[in-house]
């Protein structure tokens, strides 16, 4: 089922960025969708800008937010589903109103699209659902409004998972939660794990290694210990912990911070031994992952499954995480990762580089996991569920 000009189309709340983890799925999914179907794909995203402009092969089309709402930030503003509706119904090509395949990662994006386009009945509609949008939404959503929006979140999302021929899952457990809350039937759901490159994200061979590490890491230390993190409460509140109790307790770890998060630290006073790398390109920020000891993520919130760890799996690092960090991934304790409470990663970072057995052999078994997660297995899953 291709549309007829053979585009497969794509809308998220947010322009598409490399670096973010959860637009590394998008990009990737729909690259995959690409390859199935023999189609090219347009991505809608709502940004201001109005650019229009090709991203590792997708042609991405901005939609200008409508006047009042520009400075909103866009997945606030997708929590008001008509206002995307407006924006829509006036930017939106009407090649569209034939499309074929559509394919969107949040419910209230979806839901606009159902009341914005005359969708046929032969349009193949699919929601890859990152996260239960409801349990995301959660943790932000505060004071007296809160259970009210969390009411049209759950309102929007049911919809959703009613008018959709499929929905893309992360994990059994995100299918056992839409089966539970809003009794999405089995046969909709595809489990669409996130993914990793394993080719271009791998350990670093040991000369390479060495040779960087006394190039590029010159700060004194013998260990590092390393946590990627976007801007967003979960990896703000696991970084701050790190700056204010983990760090200045293992004063003789360096702990290398990478990604967004680290603006939120920026302008704050932080141990000598935290170094924070902002967001850096993919191939620096893999590099940066090959020259670390260790990985840690401590995030205590959360919903779907966790990009960086499935990056630490594939740099073959030995990883400490929280039970949210390792949601959706079936980790072994002591075997591919180690899984603890927040207050258990201090005594194991401890643990972990007094132990040179048990530090490679979670190195090995994280390097094994990683393939399951490889985009190249997910695609062929995606074919077979599909029945392609």
């Amino acid at each position: 089922m291709l549309a007829s000009n053979g585009s497969i189309y794509g809308f998220h709340h947010n322009p598409l960025d490399e670096s973010v983890g959860g637009i590394v799925r998008i990009i990737n999914i729909l690259k995959i969708m690409s390859r199935i179907f023999g189609s090219n794909i347009i991505q809608y995203t709502l940004s201001n800008d109005g650019l229009e402009r090709n991203v590792d092969g997708i042609s991405e089309k901005h939609i200008r937010k409508p006047f009042p709402f520009a400075k909103i930030k866009a997945g606030y503003l997708c929590m008001f589903p008509f206002t995307i509706a407006r924006s829509l119904r006036s930017e939106l090509l009407s090649s569209l109103r034939e499309c074929s395949i559509m394919i969107f990662e949040q419910p209230f994006m979806g839901y606009a699209l159902s009341k914005t386009l005359d969708i046929s009945n032969n349009t193949l509609k699919i929601y890859d659902a990152q996260n239960v949008e409801v349990n995301y939404w959660r943790p932000y959503l505060n004071g007296p409004v809160k259970k009210r929006l969390l009411r049209r979140v759950r309102t929007v999302e049911q919809y959703i998972v009613d008018f959709v021929d499929y929905i893309f899952v992360t994990s059994s457990e995100e299918a056992r939660i839409f089966r539970e809350e809003y009794s999405a039937v089995s046969e909709k759901m595809v489990m669409v794990p996130n993914g990793v490159d394993t080719t271009s994200l791998k350990p670093l061979d040991e000369e390479t290694r060495e040779v960087e590490r006394n190039s590029r890491l010159k700060l004194g230390y013998s260990k590092y210990v390393v946590f990627i993190g976007s801007n967003v409460k979960a990896n703000i509140d696991a970084a701050e912990w790190i700056v204010n109790y983990l760090a200045p307790r293992l004063p003789h770890i360096c702990f290398i911070i990478i990604g967004a998060v680290c603006r939120v630290l920026e302008n704050s006073k932080y141990p000598t031994n935290i170094k924070l790398l902002r967001v850096l390109p993919i191939k620096e920020k893999n590099l940066f992952l090959g020259l670390a000891d260790a990985a840690i993520n401590p995030v205590v919130i959360g919903a779907g499954t966790s990009f960086k760890t499935l990056e630490y799996l594939a740099a073959g690092l030995p990883i400490i995480t929280t039970n949210v960090g390792a949601r959706g991934l079936d980790l072994i304790n002591y075997h591919d990762s180690i899984v603890c409470e927040l207050e258990k990663i201090e005594e194991n970072i401890l643990e972990l580089f007094s132990n040179d057995s048990l530090r490679l052999t979670l190195a090995k078994n994280a390097r094994i996991k990683a393939q399951e997660f490889d985009w190249k297995t997910i695609e062929n899953n995606i074919k077979v569920r599909l029945r392609i």
